[in-house]
């Protein structure tokens, strides 16, 4: 500004119109260069299919606590480590700051949230799901984590079900063992007492 002259409105809105590609390019670049690709993937959860009256549940904890407890598995340390690894993400970070950073940094990026109906009066006994989604600078390169953490939570789903599904089946067994060697001891008394 010159010394003595002052600077009307009017100068002002002359010198923004006349210089607004200074203004305009810089904020456009720095909005596309912070932008971040956001995919999801919706999981829908299968309620048991047999009629309780003949079978219970296996699985009888609420969607949200098994989230929760799946959910820790598959944002452990390791798993997110090796989908750093893999997918070669957080490059300039991993370059200046200590992998457990970088695997903060990425499980900041991730969110897990049930799908809350917006139906009032669903049923309870109608199917579950809840959503997987990851925010990154590289749109095939997101993608491609979200469809990891997804099969990470379908797969460590399967075999927790698994593995209950086998504990209940030996169970049952060593019961239906325990009540067999019962029946025998006490057919074996009724004959004793018979002769």
């Amino acid at each position: 500004m010159l010394p003595g002259r002052q600077l009307s409105p009017h100068a002002v809105l002359f010198l923004l119109r006349r210089w607004r590609w200074l203004l305009i390019a810089p904020t456009l670049l720095g909005m596309i260069g912070g932008l971040l690709y956001r995919s999801d993937a919706l999981i829908q959860i299968v309620p048991q299919r047999v009629p309780e009256s003949y079978v219970n549940a296996t699985v009888t904890e609420r969607v949200e606590d098994r989230l929760r407890a799946i959910g820790q598995q598959v944002l452990s340390r390791t798993q997110l480590e090796k989908l750093i690894t893999d997918f070669s993400l957080f490059p300039e970070e991993r370059a200046s700051k200590p992998l457990e950073d970088v695997v903060e940094l990425m499980r900041t990026r991730i969110s897990i949230a049930p799908v809350v109906e917006r139906n009032a009066s669903a049923r309870r006994n109608e199917s579950e799901a809840f959503r997987v989604s990851f925010d990154y600078e590289d749109a095939g390169t997101t993608q491609k984590v979200v469809e990891k953490l997804a099969s990470f939570f379908i797969d460590t789903n399967a075999r927790e079900r698994g593995t209950q599904a086998d504990q209940t089946s030996a169970f049952l067994e060593a019961q239906m063992n325990d009540a067999r060697t019962r029946l025998e001891q006490q057919e074996q008394r009724l004959k004793t007492f018979r002769e």
